[in-house]
């Protein structure tokens, strides 16, 4: 009996060494991904973002990114340094940009301001190459490379996503007239068409391990799509697509502009139909929001002056933002509060 009571006691205390390991380790890597920095505590920011927009933190929630008066900015936010602004490509347009999902590199798309010329140029820009030394004060730490030129309209673009697993690009923009169109650029390869002239595109996700897309219709349907095959997933008008991680996806169902609950498929299972379960049920409003799912698979709600956080096990809470601009990491483990009035910036925990 004593001997079985060691046992149990030995096995509790190399549970609980397991547990701590596991802690201080995932601790650590969230330190890895977010260097030089403390949480409540803060920051002064270089530039002026009083009137920047999509906003957007790279992989490891050093770079900044933003676009302030039709130019792309990144900031290092470990010293304080502008390392790339896409001053030299005026008078040309920003039409978008994305950072990858698994490393500290974007994208991003400049239109040609012609009347004439509607050539679209598709830009790469890696910091995590060894930074050059600037030659003059508009010159600066990071250059972009011209990876594509393409023929191809853009009036706004709409949603960029990438799947670095097939090394694919999609992009669903507007054109001319207004139409909305679906492309997806292979970096190596083609451009492709994946829209049809029956279903117009509202919404779409990409699954980067897979790249599997997913798209909601004009018609209140959402499908799969791979190469060209459309498969339905749901034609219920009362449903949206939130968006995907990996093979899990995040659909909301909605009465009026509220969101009432948030349903959770895996998909991609072979000769199978999607297993659907109910992550949560509540009320959010879905009038200006920005849905952001993370890798650990809580669903942010990012609206005017408020987020709503769903977390995997179905609780929701909500934060005030007023007066300040939120962008999430990344991780979905914290977010950046810049308070464009005051060139300041705080990092706060989730």
């Amino acid at each position: 009996m004593k001997r079985g009571k060691v046992v149990a006691f030995l096995g509790i205390i190399t549970i609980a060494l397991q547990i701590g390991i596991f802690f201080i380790l995932d601790w650590q890597t969230e330190q890895l991904l977010n260097p030089s920095f403390r949480i409540d505590k803060p920051y002064s920011i270089k530039d002026d973002l009083c009137r920047a927009s999509n906003h957007s933190l790279s992989f490891n929630n050093r770079y900044l990114a933003y676009i302030s008066e039709n130019l792309l900015n990144v900031i290092d936010l470990t010293n304080n340094k502008i390392v790339f602004s896409s001053l030299h490509q005026r008078p040309n347009s920003i039409l978008g940009y994305k950072w990858l999902p698994d490393r500290n590199s974007m994208v991003y798309l400049v239109k040609n301001n012609s009347d004439i010329d509607y050539t679209t140029s598709l830009f790469s820009l890696n910091f995590d190459t060894a930074p050059t030394a600037p030659t003059s004060n508009l010159d600066f730490t990071f250059s972009p490379k011209l990876d594509r030129l393409f023929n191809q309209f853009i009036h706004e673009i709409i949603t960029i996503e990438v799947s670095t697993y097939t090394n694919n690009l999609y992009i669903l923009y507007s054109d001319k007239d207004q139409n909305k169109r679906l492309i997806t650029i292979d970096i190596m390869k083609n451009i492709n068409r994946l829209d049809k002239a029956t279903e117009h595109i509202l919404a779409m996700s990409v699954s980067n391990k897979f790249g599997t897309v997913y798209v909601e219709t004009s018609k209140k349907s959402i499908y799969s799509v791979k190469g060209r095959e459309w498969d339905l997933i749901t034609d219920n008008p009362a449903n949206k697509l939130l968006g995907c991680q990996d093979n899990l996806l995040f659909i909301g169902k909605t009465k009026g502009t509220s969101l009432q609950k948030i349903l959770l498929y895996s998909v991609g299972i072979p000769n199978n139909q999607p297993k659907k379960d109910i992550l949560w049920e509540g009320n959010i409003s879905l009038n200006h929001h920005k849905v952001i799912i993370s890798p650990d698979h809580k669903v942010f709600f990012q609206g005017a002056e408020r987020l709503d956080i769903v977390y995997p096990d179905g609780k929701c809470i909500s934060k005030k933002t007023s007066n300040s601009t939120i962008v999430l990491s990344p991780t979905g483990k914290m977010y950046l509060e810049i308070l464009p009035k005051l060139n300041k910036y705080y990092w706060r925990s989730i």
